[in-house]
């Protein structure tokens, strides 16, 4: 993770703050996995497949969630537009206390 980490961020160190914003597994996927190592030498082919399988199911979760969060947003966003916000519409009072 390290290698990873350090040759795309471009950063020659890890600190705490990156660890924290990294996904991990949970405990139960990775006792999942351990589970099904049959063989500690076993090729680096064949250890990549059997992460893919342990994890292919949460990847999927994960991209439903994503697509549920995605609807959602655009949802909010045309509830927002219904009740004229971020139209042009919107006085000049309210630009200036919506402003950044």
């Amino acid at each position: 993770m390290d290698q990873y980490f350090r040759r795309f961020s471009g950063h020659t160190q890890v600190n705490a703050t990156d660890l924290r914003s990294f996904r991990y597994p949970t405990r139960g996927k990775l006792e999942q996995l351990g589970s099904r190592l049959d063989d500690l030498e076993m090729p680096q082919q064949d250890l990549d497949d059997l992460v893919r399988k342990t994890f292919s199911d949460a990847r999927e979760n994960h991209d439903a969630l994503s697509r549920a969060r995605a609807r959602k947003l655009r949802e909010a966003i045309l509830i927002l537009q219904e009740l004229g916000f971020g139209s042009a519409s919107r006085t000049k009072s309210a630009d200036t206390r919506f402003s950044p």
